[in-house]
Order: C-alpha cells, then sequence, then structure tokens
C-alpha cells in the first residue's frame, strides 16, 4: 500500500523564517520518490513522531499519549525522534504567523488527498520522481496546466464582462451602460435563487444559458420595480449588494419602471458579449438566436433648447456660485460645438486647430476623433469655432491640472450640476419650465428636471440644422451618420418647418373663404400636431402638475387611437 510521509527542510527561507515541507511517497520496493511540496511552515509547528523503541531503549520513559514533539522539545528531553512529522499547532490565541501555518496545514492535507487520487487514475506503473513534481506543481501552479480557452470557460459572465470592456473598448457612458446590465444581472441571479431556494445556483452558466433564461430576464426588467414593492426586505439587500446606480446616494433606493426600449437597449449589450464570446472561442452557445429584440422607435421629437432658453442660461449670473459656473460654461460651450459628453471631457488645446474661412481669414476649428463610432469611421467632426466658444476657451486657459480645455468633473457629477444651475433658474425667473416628454417611456416633466449633458449636443445639432438644411454639413460637425435615426429626428423638425412654408403657397378655391366644421374633435386634435398642442399647454397659465396630468391623457388617447 503506498505511503505518504511529511518532512522539514533543514534549509530556512531567508525571508519568512520558515522550512518547506518535504514529501515522501512510497510502496516498499515498489517505488519511493521524494519532492518538495511548495508549502513552508514555522519549525515550532512541525512534530515529529517519537522513536519510542529508542526511547524505551535508552531507559527514557514517554507518556503514552504523547505521539509527537516538536524537535526544540525532544532535545530538551531527550527524546528520540524520526525525521517524518506532521504539522501541530497547539496555540489558541490566533496571530499571523498561526493563521498562516494553519493555512500551510490545510493545503498539505489538500495535497496529500491528490497525491493519492492521482496515483489511483495513473497506477503505479507512472510513478517517479517526474511525477510527483508535476503532480505538485499542478497543484500549486494549476493555472500553468489550463488552456487559456479552459480559463476563460472557467470564469463567471460578470468576469467575461469585464473582460469583454477591456478588449473592445468602449467609450465612458456604454461601459457605464454596460456596467449597469451586469448589476441588474447579478441582481436577477440572486432573486433567482433565494426564490428558488438554491443558494449556490449558477443562473448565467454560459455553456447552458438558453432562450428562457434570456426570456425570463427581460420579464424580470419589465417588473422589477413591482417586485421590489412584493419584496422589499429582499430587495432592500438586494440593492445594497447591486445598487441600480453607482455613487448615488438615495435614502431608500427605488427601482424605476423600464420601458421597452431600455430594456431592448440592456438585451443588445449582453448580445454583443455573447458574441465577442462565440468569436473568441470561450462557448459556442448563442442564447439569442431566437431571440427578436425591437429596434428603438422615436415617436417623438428630441428635446432642444430654444436660442433664447440657451442665451439665457449663458447670461445668468452664477458669481455667487463658481464651481457651478464652470459647470454652466462646459455645457454652454457643448451647445457650441455639439459633442458628446464622452469626448468633451478630454478635449486639450491639441484639438483646436487653426485653419482659413472661404475669404483667406485665420479661424480656429475643433477636431476630435469621436470615441463611440472610432471603430466605425475614421472621419473627424471639425467645428469652427465662432467668438463665444473661443471666449469660453480663453476664459479657463490653464485652469484645468490635466491640461484640458476646461476644468470637467465626471459626467455624471456634470448632469447634477445642469439640473442645479437649471433649477436655480427656473425657481428665481420662472424660466425653464416648459413641460416636455423626452420618449414614449417617460411621463411629461418641466425641461430643468429633464436636463442632462445630451441637452446640449441636441440643440446644437438642432440649431446648426435650422440654420443649415444640409445633413451633409450638419453631420460633417456632429458626428453623426446621415442615415442614422437619431439625425432623422432632427430632420423630421425641418419638415414641419417646410410644411408651413408650403401650406402658404396653396391655391385657393371660392370654398376656401368659408370655415369649415371639424367633423371629429380627435381628428382636429391630430391635425393641429402634438408640437402645437404641447406649445400651447406651455404657454397656459396652468400648473407644471395640471400641465403634466393634460399631456399624460393627450398620449394615452392617442395610443388608443392608434391601437384601434
Amino acid at each position: 500500500m503506498a505511503t505518504i510521509q511529511f518532512k522539514l527542510s533543514a534549509k530556512e527561507n531567508k525571508e519568512s523564517g520558515k522550512h518547506e515541507i518535504l514529501i515522501r511517497f512510497f510502496n516498499g520496493k515498489v517505488f519511493n520518490v521524494q519532492s518538495g511540496s511548495g508549502i513552508y511552515v514555522s519549525e515550532k509547528h512541525f512534530e515529529h513522531e517519537i522513536n519510542r523503541k529508542a526511547c524505551e531503549k535508552a531507559g527514557i520513559r514517554v507518556p503514552s499519549k504523547m505521539i509527537t514533539i516538536t524537535s526544540d522539545e525532544a532535545e530538551k528531553k531527550g527524546y528520540f525522534i524520526f525525521d517524518r512529522g506532521q504539522i501541530v499547532i497547539r496555540e489558541r490565541i490566533e496571530n499571523d504567523d498561526t493563521k498562516k501555518d494553519r493555512l500551510a496545514k490545510d493545503r498539505l492535507d489538500q495535497l496529500a488527498k491528490i497525491i493519492e487520487d492521482s496515483f489511483l487514475n495513473d497506477g503505479k506503473d507512472a510513478i517517479d520522481s517526474n511525477w510527483l513534481r508535476n503532480t505538485i506543481d499542478r497543484f500549486n501552479h494549476p493555472d500553468k496546466f489550463i488552456s487559456q480557452a479552459e480559463k476563460d470557460a472557467a470564469k463567471s459572465i460578470y468576469e467575461l464582462g469585464d473582460q469583454f470592456i477591456q478588449h473592445e473598448d468602449y467609450s465612458i457612458s456604454v461601459i457605464k451602460h454596460f456596467k449597469g446590465v451586469l448589476r441588474n444581472m447579478a441582481r436577477y441571479e440572486a432573486f433567482v435563487r433565494i426564490m428558488d431556494k438554491k443558494p449556490n445556483e449558477n443562473v448565467w452558466n454560459i455553456a447552458s444559458i438558453d432562450r428562457e433564461r434570456i426570456e425570463d430576464f427581460r420579464n424580470y426588467l419589465r417588473n422589477e420595480h413591482q417586485l421590489q414593492n412584493e419584496h422589499k426586505a429582499i430587495f432592500k439587500r438586494l440593492l445594497e449588494d447591486y445598487p441600480s446606480e453607482i455613487n448615488v446616494i438615495h435614502k431608500s433606493p427605488k427601482i424605476n419602471k423600464r420601458g421597452e426600449i431600455t430594456i431592448n437597449k440592456m438585451l443588445k449589450l449582453m448580445r454583443r458579449l455573447f458574441k465577442w464570446m462565440i468569436s473568441s472561442g470561450i462557448t459556442s452557445n448563442n442564447p439569442f438566436d431566437q431571440i427578436k429584440i425591437e429596434s428603438e422607435r422615436y415617436h417623438f421629437d428630441p428635446v432642444c433648447l430654444t436660442t433664447d432658453e440657451r442665451d439665457a442660461i449663458a447670461n445668468y449670473d452664477l458669481s455667487d456660485h463658481p464651481a457651478l459656473e464652470a459647470q454652466r460654461d462646459i455645457f454652454i460651450f457643448q451647445c457650441l460645438v455639439g459633442c458628446r459628453v464622452s469626448d468633451l471631457i478630454r478635449l486639450n488645446e491639441s484639438n483646436v486647430l487653426s485653419s482659413r474661412d472661404a475669404d483667406g481669414n485665420e479661424i480656429k476649428v475643433l477636431e476630435y476623433t469621436p470615441i463611440k463610432t472610432k471603430k466605425e469611421t475614421s472621419a473627424k467632426p471639425r467645428i469652427p469655432l465662432n467668438q463665444s466658444a473661443l471666449s469660453l476657451i480663453a476664459k479657463y486657459k490653464g485652469i484645468d491640472r490635466k491640461g484640458r480645455l476646461f476644468p470637467f468633473i465626471s459626467d455624471q457629477k456634470y448632469n447634477i450640476a445642469i439640473k442645479a444651475f437649471m433649477k436655480e433658474m427656473f425657481e428665481k425667473d420662472g424660466i425653464l419650465g416648459r413641460m416636455v416628454i423626452m420618449s414614449d417611456e417617460s411621463d411629461p416633466k418641466p425641461l430643468y428636471q429633464a436636463a442632462a449633458s445630451h441637452l446640449a449636443r441636441r440643440t446644437f445639432v438642432n440649431t446648426a440644422y435650422q440654420i443649415e438644411r444640409d445633413p451633409a454639413i450638419v453631420c460633417k460637425m456632429s458626428g453623426h451618420k446621415e442615415d442614422s435615426k437619431s439625425f432623422a429626428r432632427y430632420r423630421k423638425i425641418s419638415d414641419q418647418t417646410t410644411a408651413i412654408t408650403t401650406s402658404m403657397m396653396e391655391i385657393k378655391s371660392d370654398s376656401d373663404d368659408k370655415p369649415e366644421s371639424a367633423s371629429d374633435p380627435q381628428e382636429s386634435a391630430s391635425a393641429i400636431g402634438m408640437d402645437k398642442v404641447i406649445s400651447m399647454i406651455n404657454s397656459s397659465s396652468l400648473s407644471a402638475k395640471e400641465k403634466a396630468e393634460i399631456l399624460k391623457a393627450m398620449i394615452s388617447s392617442g395610443k388608443e387611437a392608434t391601437n384601434d
């Protein structure tokens, strides 16, 4: 029968002061091999077996219950001992040394079990000194014996998600959204484990995730806000572990209702992850094969600032709040150049170039590479800087410690600052309070509440398109593709504008002078156009709450009419 014995190396590790455990594995005359274990322990925690026969022969009495003893104690008592022994920790008070040696003992026990199991699998003919060294090496350094594909396949979907982000080099905003998706996935997995009473279930096993799991996750995203109300204690804990927002403190974290557009965007990010894992050879499983994800549909025009509103923000006195004033100025600069916030926070003096206008006069031009589309196109937006933009650059020249054009803060804090100065303007002067509808999924709300950094980009594109109707020129400055769905929304605004022009060219008949009666109130409201109705409501003396209720009712009525 094969036997394992442990010995303590006489050689001391100079850094730790510990000694390596040596392993002897033998079976009579069949084999007898020895190797270092790579496990180190303090000499005081290794006890040798007592050689009772030698002690008795020398007339030394050893207590019957004493089996092992340290070499120092054996020397004091005059006991004879064997080289072989084991790790024994007798101290009751824990310190760093005892903790480390307890871990060493656990590892030595695991290694002994692996050596025995490997012997049973490989057989006695395979046993030699190389076999023992390789078995120990495989235990101490498992990564050396696992292929990269096996390593990746063993990772959790969250680890692979982080690897995917780094590999694909996405923009800050995409990374932020994707990490939000991972937190939602983690919250879903934890909820399923609790409800199914399977605390160790691997819900997101990449080899076995199927269409049913994805559809269940989709339904979870649709109903999570209701589940939070039904299982308050569970979600209190889940939101502590996997918050819906990072770096935002809420007294009572609340999950908001999600619309289909938001959910579809999340699923598309998950689908990108699986496509990357398949192309990387990590898995061949694609649960999205038969999953239908509808593309975004925009039923409302993009919310933009009017030039009057933009100028009111630019001229508003914030001298008592210099930090807020700086973020306001950055917002106005963004309104003048139209770049995304992920590009805005990277701008420095190298992005401001010299050029010539049509008359040969020197002008300054902003040029940058958009993070979001740099993999799709090498085109760089070029925006001639007007005097307002140049004045803002000059105002903050040399202030930012990182050498950027402006003293930027994080994009999240930037959005908070935007809402802050707009709210102050509304509360003091009553401006920026017009009701707006951001999407089919959101309720009408005052402009200052809906404001964020992208409002500046939309304002730039809309203003530029109203001045210059050539989409190629506007896209050159904004970085949009001419055929993109988001840019088509700005062209729709212009269509409404040009419709007014063509309506003035109508050929009138005699009957046109007579007033017509509206046959159907619903048709009359539709004929007016949603934009004009919203404008009429905003200009009324109704309260913000009353305006919101009227607009919600109109939207609901419009959807029912569409369904009919």
